[in-house]
């Protein structure tokens, strides 16, 4: 090229058009997704809900302690009916 500025200025003008058509595909790519099925949005605080809730119902049991029961001795008068 003879001419340095106009060089200079038409990769300019080049280099601004590529970024436009860039962000054109970047808006593009942005409109075209779909939000997420309602489902899908209420997977996760579920998850979330039902790990805390075992959680809590695995310390329950941790904390409680066994019902003790008494065992069970037969009297001398039951031996001898039987």
């Amino acid at each position: 090229m003879l001419h340095p500025e106009l060089s200079a200025r038409v990769a300019r003008e080049q280099y601004q058009d590529q970024c436009r058509q860039a962000a054109r595909r970047g808006l593009a790519a942005l409109a075209g997704r779909r939000p997420l099925p309602l489902l899908r949005r209420a997977a996760r605080p579920l998850g979330h809900m039902l790990l805390r809730l075992g959680v809590g119902l695995l310390r329950y049991g941790q904390v409680e302690p066994p019902t003790l029961t008494r065992p069970y001795r037969s009297s001398v008068r039951s031996i001898e009916l039987n």
